[in-house]
């Protein structure tokens, strides 16, 4: 019979010292034991406005592009619809619509606005109103300040 190696006993020594603590930490509290992985972090659909800041004056029309940002590695956004909130500027259209699959960053669309009179005003995507086609994707949604001075 062979004698048994006092290398390989050590490094037996050495991993169930190394398990024992994550073990004991299992068995007393399972729920503060948690292995984090990409898989956890929840989706989550980014949407702005660019440019962000415009100045601008009253009566110019000005064209704003609405961009989107989802990443996930199995799942894609069938579609986009949302509706731009705007209160004290013209936005036409007023709704954004884009029909081909994507992942990762992409122009959702292209939209104009007019200030009838000096102010600054914020367009924004209003979250309320977004349609993914996916369930419970929360949306963030970030505006545009459009500054317009005589």
């Amino acid at each position: 019979m062979a004698k048994p190696r006092f290398g390989s006993m050590f490094l037996s020594l050495v991993v169930a010292a190394a398990l024992l603590p994550v073990a004991l930490m299992g068995v007393l509290n399972p729920e503060g034991l948690r292995f984090v992985t990409r898989a956890d972090q929840p989706n989550e659909m980014r949407v702005w406005i660019e440019p962000a800041e415009v100045i601008t004056r009253p009566g110019i029309k000005v064209k704003l592009t609405v961009m989107g940002n989802f990443e996930s590695e199995t799942s894609l956004v069938p579609e986009f619809k949302g509706t731009i909130k705007s209160e004290g500027i013209e936005a036409t259209p007023t709704e954004i619509s884009y029909k081909e699959p994507f992942r990762g960053a992409v122009a959702l669309g292209t939209f104009y606005v007019v200030a009838k009179q000096a102010g600054q005003f914020e367009v924004k995507i209003d979250e309320g109103s977004v349609f993914l086609s996916l369930p419970n994707i929360p949306v963030n949604s970030a505006g545009a300040l459009i500054i317009s001075r005589k």
